[in-house]
């Protein structure tokens, strides 16, 4: 109850150092006892991630060779449609190269850092509508307009749905030559 408090009362707890967590069963008997249930994440339709455990809905880490170099933020999903309560990680694999500084956990409260954020800071992002890309597909430029907007509309029927959010397909948002982007649309 008392752990539980907690995070209810600072938004996060950091639980390391037990043995219980070294499994994916062990990591089910702690959030567990915390009082929590599994649940899907709610970009789940869109098969981004796979299930590491689908009984547990433990879902892998992104770990594609093409995103090595990056930050990759582990966050609870939510769109503008639904979110989850709460989000547990967990780390079972030390980092494999004892060079490159991995495996480490930066906990944020959102919440916390926009209320922090200068009011004229989001205005100016509000009004450049900053949203996230969920998908990019790259598309040689020199492709013919009526055939860019054939592969748009494809995308649009046979991609977007997987996605449990309003998303917007935009060419070269980003500046790239030919990408094409599924850009969640702006909210208020």
């Amino acid at each position: 109850d008392k752990i539980r408090a907690d995070l209810l009362k600072h938004g996060a707890i950091w639980v390391r150092g037990f043995d219980l967590m070294q499994d994916v069963n062990g990591y089910r008997d702690m959030w567990q006892a915390l009082g929590f249930e599994p649940c899907l994440d709610p970009l789940h339709s869109s098969g981004l991630r796979k299930f590491a455990s689908e009984r547990d809905a433990l879902y892998e880490e992104v770990n594609k060779p093409s995103l090595r170099g990056h930050y990759i933020g582990l966050h609870c999903e939510s769109t503008a449609k639904r979110t989850a309560a709460y989000a547990a990680f967990v780390c079972f694999q030390r980092a494999t190269e004892p060079m490159e500084p991995r495996g480490r956990f930066l906990v944020a409260d959102g919440a916390a850092i926009l209320a922090e954020m200068d009011p004229k800071v989001l205005q100016k992002l509000y009004d450049r509508q900053i949203r996230i890309s969920v998908s990019n597909l790259d598309i040689p430029p020199s492709f013919p307009g009526p055939i860019k907007e054939g592969i748009k509309g494809l995308v649009d029927a046979a991609v977007a749905p997987k996605f449990d959010m309003d998303l917007e397909m935009i060419y070269e948002a980003d500046g790239k030559p030919g990408r094409l982007q599924a850009v969640e649309t702006a909210e208020s």
